[in-house]
């Protein structure tokens, strides 16, 4: 059974990047580990790559596939180039049926592109390009969007600052349910520049590094993810790698652990879990069930080569959740 999309009658626009990955295994590639790990190439060397795959990638790109499949219209918001990548994403868009009417395609940009360095544990060493040109805000029909539509902002690069902040003003007039997963780029941030993020946020998701980046270490996970509550946002989820997601609304602390398959490749593991969470959510759940749905989506990407390949329906969560007995617990 498909989401009934009647419930909820809302869009959910994606505005980030969308990216054009390479994927590449090579055989000579050593992993040294020691207090971080590390990928060791020989200098100056022809090395033999034994795959090399190209695939679709960025996070606004990849959450919006991501909803897409669990039933929802999904409108991305990005640039490309006018460049054979560029023309490729284009017709991917098309083909996984996600409105790409605000994505602008300009020989003013570069598409942006990843080479990914795949490991043979299914972790990644990743090189992001983003390409020369930003989006700007002129270059969106603000208008068209719905009020009180759900609205993802992924990461994008240290240019789109001022498309940020045209966005905060209009989640407010519009009253926008805002879901927010900063990249790097907007960690590094003052503290003032995230927390207008975060006071914004109907939805704020991040990995603990990030998390202690913004509010600094605390004592406990309770502790971190009530920062988040405090700072305006109405629901915080916080991963930490092997150790699964917690997450907070203002009355309930959850734990989830992960959910154990093989991994082949983790790249966009964390889109796959975010876009679970916001399809969980918009379908009715609670957090707690939300979070659920993020894990088992992830554990479907994390299967498969790239970062769209893997991502679940509706039914094939509902099935596996079931099948596994996942439940976040209150901690």
């Amino acid at each position: 059974m498909e989401i009934d999309k009647s419930k909820f009658g809302v869009r959910v626009y994606c505005l980030g990047e969308a990216m054009s990955d390479t994927f590449i295994a090579l055989e000579d590639a050593e992993i040294v580990s020691g207090k971080e790990k590390m990928i060791c190439l020989p200098y100056g060397e022809k090395l033999n790559a034994t795959k090399m795959v190209h695939k679709s990638g960025g996070s606004a790109f990849n959450v919006s596939v991501g909803l897409k499949r669990l039933g929802l219209d999904a409108y991305l918001m990005a640039s490309i180039g006018c460049d054979s990548e560029g023309t490729r994403l284009k017709s991917e868009m098309s083909k996984v049926g996600i409105n790409s009417s605000n994505v602008v395609e300009s020989a003013k940009f570069e598409t942006k592109a990843a080479i990914i360095l795949n490991g043979k544990d299914g972790d990644r060493t990743i090189f992001v390009y983003h390409g020369r040109g930003v989006l700007d805000k002129e270059m969106i029909n603000w208008d068209n969007i719905k009020d009180g539509a759900w609205f993802y902002l992924g990461p994008m690069s240290d240019t789109a600052k001022e498309i940020i902040e045209f966005l905060l003003q209009v989640v407010e007039e519009k009253k926008l349910k805002l879901v927010v997963n900063p990249g790097s780029v907007q960690v590094d941030w003052s503290k003032d520049d995230n927390l207008r993020m975060i006071s914004a946020s109907e939805l704020y998701v991040l990995n603990k590094e990030e998390a202690e980046k913004i509010m600094g270490k605390t004592e406990d996970e309770k502790s971190l993810l009530a920062k988040f509550i405090e700072a305006g946002a109405k629901k915080v989820v916080i991963t930490d790698g092997m150790n699964g997601s917690n997450s907070y609304d203002g009355n309930k602390y959850y734990h989830l652990g992960i959910v154990k398959v093989k991994t082949v490749d983790m790249t966009g593991a964390g889109d796959a879990y975010l876009s679970g969470v916001v399809g969980g959510l918009i379908s009715g759940n609670s957090l707690a069930d939300a979070m659920a749905w993020g894990a088992v989506n992830s554990a479907g990407v994390v299967q498969k080569l790239g970062a769209q390949d893997g991502l679940s329906t509706i039914t094939e969560i509902k099935k596996k959740k079931e099948e596994i007995a996942l439940k976040a617990e209150e901690f």
